[in-house]
């Protein structure tokens, strides 16, 4: 009796879990810059929780380093994760990037993001804009390689 309530206890944990869970989650985004964020071991928050983000950023064969926050609504619609990366080197810009994501689809429904770099006379310029396209899902391969 014991042993028949364990299986059932894990085939329904296997079936509550999440496609995503498990492996690296990747957004990419499928329009210049194309900027790639990897979240090492990410999964979608249940609903009304947080989680954090750790991982990095890939942009034109560099890696920085990136950390933010994942928050699924209450009702389970959609989930907002905030990232933000700042390269080692000091050369580039820092970058914010937002993303609200309707779930469980992963469409995005609104995507910013902002650059801040060092500017001219010790005053920062700043780039920001809208992101209209991305690619979001489990990475492939599901464990990316740190370059």
């Amino acid at each position: 009796m014991k042993t028949a309530l364990l299986i059932c206890i894990g085939i329904v944990a296997l079936a509550t879990t999440p496609a995503h869970a498990g492996g690296d989650f990747c957004i990419t985004e499928t329009s210049p810059p194309n900027l790639q964020y990897i979240g090492q071991k990410f999964s979608i928050p249940a609903r009304g929780k947080c989680k954090p983000w750790l991982g990095f950023s890939l942009l034109g064969g560099e890696t920085f380093p990136s950390t933010g926050s994942a928050c699924t609504s209450t009702d389970g619609t959609h989930v907002i994760i905030s990232i933000s990366t700042t390269p080692l080197d000091g050369f580039a810009d820092a970058e914010h990037a937002y993303f609200d994501l309707s779930l469980p689809s992963l469409t995005l429904l609104h995507g910013f993001e902002s650059a801040l770099g060092p500017g001219t006379a010790g005053a920062a310029s700043e780039n920001s804009g809208d992101v209209n396209t991305v690619s979001v899902g489990i990475c492939s391969p599901a464990k990316m390689p740190i370059p």
